[in-house]
């Protein structure tokens, strides 16, 4: 037997905000449909419901509450830090392997 959610609390202000976010033309689709995931689960939308509606994945849904609740609106405004590329090759890796292409 699955337990209900429990939907998320949102203030008056944050709820202001994440409206305005929300209804922005300006505003990126991104942050868009962050505000949306939460301003629906804030009005007790099931997370399944939220992620049919939205056509996004559950997953998706879960990882921007769980953001929101950690960081407020805050945290729906930036994405996360990810690692960054491959560090290039040293000059001699490089002259090696050229070197090696040229035998």
């Amino acid at each position: 037997m699955r337990t209900a959610a429990i939907p998320t609390v949102i203030s008056q202000e944050p709820r202001q905000l994440l409206e305005r976010l929300a209804r922005g033309r300006n505003t990126a689709h991104q942050v868009v449909l962050r505000a949306r995931i939460v301003l629906d689960h804030g009005d007790c939308m099931s997370k399944v419901a939220i992620s049919r509606r939205l056509q996004t994945s559950r997953p998706t849904v879960d990882m921007w509450l769980q953001r929101f609740r950690i960081g407020g609106v805050d945290a729906l405004l930036r994405d996360a830090s990810r690692p960054g590329g491959k560090p290039p090759l040293a000059p001699e890796k490089e002259a090696q392997i050229l070197e090696w292409t040229l035998l």
